[in-house]
């Protein structure tokens, strides 16, 4: 007898569309089975995705998501898909299924970067960054400019550190005069872009080294105020700076003196809030970012690559909500991107191809920071201006409480307070770092 299906032509995506259909059906009563009520949206969606599905799910009431990914594994053994994960997205939650292991099709960075897609967005973005590849194979490029600053959070050997060492590859494919580098590595990770002429200073391997040069990059920050400010068109030329902390908590953490840890903490808040202004941009990479980390502002960084988590406390940490303890630990992750979550395979690129491809960029940009452009316009830091900025600190540590300075009487407090306000007044830009350098008063009053 003839089935109905061989007489009619349907299409290959008509047939997609009906297998997609089939198993939405099997997933719904596998569910039912065990008394969790879930609703896969039918209408108006294209569930194809990659060499899967992506449905999309509609709970009912009294359903709560951990219900549905408790399931995941029972669900996937019963209807043997080799591959179903749940996705949680703020568009919405999804459960995904997968023909293979591996949650995308490619994800070399060496190809993305050869891409027709990479190549546009290198023209037309600020600083075009690969992220990585969502489930349909295609790459995800986001401009790092507009973050404007990123953390990356997960357990050891999840991603992270081939995170940070594809994102320097990104951005030592745009010249020096436009792009300048501080990178701090705990380890050696990060060693094969020791040479690389973008750098503004060697890479640093000490927290006290990281807190001076810390300090300098405040310096600039309020240089480039000015400069805004004065000349458009000398700030317009300036590169923008990109500093990298591996380790970030335990570069905090090791600086060992309390007022400098502290001081270094105001600073990076402060970037935190007006670098991007200034053309400059923090990357940091943290195993745990729990609030007592460093008493970082985590509300100002607003993209976020969360890979596996060690649990689910770790998870909501990162991202404020569970999930990340799910990922499979190679490289996936979820991109936490101003407004919107992805789930995504990361890029990779082996390390003998950095190696290299390092080599390349050494001969493409060899301009020296102390001829041409970058003498006017790079930002460099030398041995001299390390040594004047340690000096200033230890006398910053010696004389000056990072406490409330209650001591005299009310009359010499609202002196102190005048002193400050005309002080202000005479600036053309303030942060309340600059106010506490220039006078000995606590946070309470610098902050009025």
């Amino acid at each position: 007898m003839e089935k109905w299906s061989d007489t009619i032509p349907f299409s290959a995506d008509d047939l997609r569309l009906i297998e997609a259909d089939r198993l939405a059906r099997k997933i719904e009563e596998c569910y039912w089975d065990y008394n969790v009520s879930i609703k896969i949206r039918k209408k108006g969606y294209n569930p194809c995705c990659g060499d899967g599905f992506k449905f999309e799910v509609k709970l009912n009431s009294g359903t709560r998501i951990e219900s549905v990914e408790k399931l995941i594994s029972t669900v996937q053994y019963k209807l043997k898909i080799p591959v179903l994960k749940a996705v949680r997205e703020k568009e919405g939650f999804y459960l995904a299924t997968y023909t293979s292991h591996t949650l995308s099709l490619d994800n070399d960075l060496s190809r993305i970067l050869k891409s027709e897609e990479y190549r546009s967005a290198f023209t037309t973005m600020k600083i075009a960054h690969p992220v990585g590849v969502d489930p349909n194979g295609n790459a995800v490029i986001c401009d790092l400019v507009e973050y404007p600053h990123v953390m990356i959070n997960g357990t050891t050997r999840s991603g992270k550190s081939t995170a940070l060492k594809c994102l320097l590859v990104s951005l030592a494919r745009y010249s020096n005069l436009k792009v300048n580098l501080l990178i701090a590595d705990r380890g050696a990770g990060l060693s094969m872009f020791a040479d690389l002429p973008h750098l503004s200073y060697p890479i640093i391997h000490t927290p006290n080294k990281l807190a001076t040069v810390i300090m300098l990059l405040k310096d600039e920050m309020e240089r480039r105020t000015d400069l805004e400010l004065s000349d458009q068109d000398h700030f317009k030329k300036l590169p923008y700076i990109v500093c990298i902390i591996d380790e970030f908590a335990w570069f905090i953490e090791e600086i060992g003196n309390r007022k400098k840890s502290e001081k270094v903490i105001k600073i990076i808040n402060d970037i935190l809030r007006y670098g991007r202004h200034n053309k400059i941009h923090l990357v940091l990479s943290i195993y745990d970012p729990k609030q007592e980390i460093a008493k970082i502002e985590l509300g100002d960084i607003r993209v976020k690559m969360v890979f596996q988590t060690v649990n689910s406390r770790k998870s909501s940490n990162a991202l404020g909500s569970g999930g990340a303890e799910k990922l499979n630990g190679s490289g996936e992750m979820i991109f936490d991107h101003i407004n919107s979550s992805y789930q995504l395979q990361g890029v990779f690129i082996d390390d003998d191809k950095i190696g290299s491809g390092m080599l390349d960029t050494r001969a493409a940009f060899s301009v020296d920071f102390e001829t041409g452009e970058l003498l006017n316009y790079g930002f460099t830091i030398s041995d001299e201006d390390l040594k004047r900025k340690e000096a200033e600190t230890e006398e910053y540590i010696i004389n000056f409480s990072p406490g409330e300075d209650n001591s005299g009487s009310k009359d010499e407090q609202e002196g102190k307070f005048v002193d400050v306000v005309l002080w202000v007044l005479s600036q053309k830009s303030i942060s309340i770092n600059s106010i506490q350098e220039e006078h000995p008063v606590g946070n309470k009053y610098a902050k009025i």
